[in-house]
């Protein structure tokens, strides 16, 4: 698993360059970046934190934004010798749909996404052994937010959305911070 996130953060990281070459030439680029952390509730897991980082990449439309997200939550559970564990390494691309002008502090908009979670189970049984899982599966996000900007380089966002993962749905309720770049 260790080595699997070294290559998501490289190609998250590649896909931040190669951003950056196309804001050169105008249009989409790397604008901002982010941090967050999350409460996720997964279907038939118990609620957890989770944290991500995202890229604003640019305009795509009139009002519309697009972003470049890598998420991570983990959640384990030990009762008399017995234990499990369960893990989601996220990579969405996500459009946000801003609402009327930007011209206050506060900004709603409406969110959807695709991408691919990398899910993985674990389940401890003592004495009798063990068994695991890892599946790759195609996440939609659909949501609601608001961006609350501090100043012209800095926002705060807070973020509610539903993640439809097959059989690991997942209610998120999220809050982070945005940083401007190259401006």
């Amino acid at each position: 698993m260790k080595s699997f996130a070294k290559i998501c953060v490289a190609v998250f990281l590649l896909m931040g360059v190669m951003a950056n070459e196309a804001h050169a030439q105008g249009g989409i680029g790397l604008y901002g970046a982010g941090a967050r952390l999350f409460y996720v509730n997964p279907e038939d897991v118990e609620a957890t934190l989770g944290f991500g980082a995202f890229a604003n990449l640019g305009q795509i439309g009139e009002n519309m934004s697009l972003e470049a997200m890598l998420d991570f939550w983990s959640k384990s559970a030990k009762e008399a010798g017995l234990g499990a564990s369960f893990r989601d390494l996220a990579i969405m691309g996500v459009v946000k749909y801003m609402f009327g002008t930007s011209d206050g502090q506060l900004q709603p908009y409406a969110l959807a996404g695709a991408g691919l979670h990398f899910l993985s189970a674990e389940v401890d049984l003592g004495f009798l052994g063990s068994a695991s899982n890892t599946e790759t599966k195609i996440g939609i996000d659909a949501g609601a937010g608001v961006v609350y900007m501090l100043n012209e380089k800095m926002d705060i966002i807070a973020e509610i959305k539903y993640r439809l993962v097959s059989d690991w749905n997942q209610l998120v309720i999220s809050v982070g911070g945005s940083f401007a770049l190259g401006q």
